[in-house]
């Protein structure tokens, strides 16, 4: 098990190298700088600002000292219980931002990762709790109405994008009915002052979790289900029916672990998909999470927002990656064993 795990963490290190290798040189290979649409600016100011962000420098030691910066450097995690400060933690230094000089990379991630990882989590949970149990009421009357009509929901979840579902959702949700609000995001720290309520908060998570949430429950439902039908085909099932056990006994005792299976390789990609599905749904409802900033960071070609934005999100995803196959190796020896 141990060497399994450290072979897929030395293959996600690699892939994650990549990535931010990538992402550096190809914004430095796109036309224009993050200042080139600064009117006001004179080529004298531009140019210090430029030496003051080491932009000056040769691109092998811009990519040279960034990678020494974002290099881990000490492992304290439990100075992330003060807030998402990676430099204190590990030692990781993202530089402060092009756009906002008086912010840090660092200290923009720690404001806005939590609020994407909230909607991100509301929207797994909207997910499972919708698609797990249509896709095993539909494996278990299979062929019947409920199969046809979870079957039919899964196709139009897959098939339909959340750019589509979400002005639908605040057209009929917010602007026709009136039933929330049609974009914002309360904070935990306005309840806890007395600016907003309790009622303010859910209201301005019920429509972009639902939206988010269902554009996953789909590929949810279908792979339970998939997996149920396998494992309710298994011989050990039919002798459970011989000797009298319930369906709903069978299920629950006997199918969901091996018909679950298939989902929990499916979780991690799924998380991930989450959270970076969440760009377009942070946008669509104004929610000032990182999806939104590093979609807004593109635009204002603030290259250390977005790199260090990719970092976060691709080191999520690794992470993600690999607990999946630990977990499903650990579940199923075959897989490790195979490996």
């Amino acid at each position: 098990m141990l060497r399994f795990f450290l072979s897929r963490f030395l293959q996600s290190c690699v892939a994650l190298f990549i990535i931010i290798t990538a992402t550096f040189f190809m914004q430095r290979f796109v036309p224009g700088g993050p200042f080139t649409q600064e009117r006001a600016t004179t080529p004298e100011i531009e140019q210090r600002i430029k030496e003051y962000y080491r932009l000056n420098d040769p691109l092998w030691k811009q990519y040279a000292d960034y990678m020494w910066d974002i290099t881990p450097k000490k492992f304290a995690p439990l100075e992330l219980r003060h807030g998402l400060d990676f430099k204190a933690a590990f030692g990781i230094d993202l530089r402060p931002s092009y756009r906002y000089a008086s912010y840090t990379v660092n200290e923009i991630i720690a404001d806005k990762l939590p609020v994407s990882i909230e909607l991100g989590f509301l929207a797994l949970i909207v997910a499972l709790l919708i698609g797990v149990p249509l896709g095993v009421i539909a494996a278990m009357r299979r062929n019947t109405w409920p199969d046809y009509g979870a079957s039919s929901f899964g196709m139009i979840g897959i098939s339909t994008p959340t750019f589509v579902v979400g002005p639908i959702a605040v057209l009929l949700f917010a602007i026709y009915w009136r039933q929330v609000p049609a974009s914002g995001w309360v904070r935990w720290d306005e309840i806890a002052s007395g600016r907003q309520t309790l009622a303010d908060l859910i209201s301005t998570r019920i429509l972009p979790a639902l939206v988010l949430g269902i554009a996953f429950a789909a590929p949810i439902l279908r792979i339970t289900r998939g997996g149920m039908l396998d494992v309710l085909n298994q011989d050990f099932i039919r002798t459970a029916r011989a000797k009298g056990a319930s369906e709903l006994r069978i299920v629950l005792r006997h199918g969901l672990r091996g018909g679950l299976l298939p989902l929990v390789s499916y979780l991690g990609p799924a998380i991930a998909g989450v959270l970076t599905g969440s760009f377009v749904i942070e946008t669509i409802f104004q929610i000032p999470g990182l999806g939104r900033e590093f979609v807004t960071s593109i635009g204002n070609r603030d290259y250390m927002l977005v790199i260090g934005t990719v970092i976060i999100y691709a080191g999520f995803i690794m992470a993600l990656n690999l607990l999946a196959d630990v977990v499903q190796a650990w579940m199923n020896p075959k897989i490790r064993l195979d490996s």
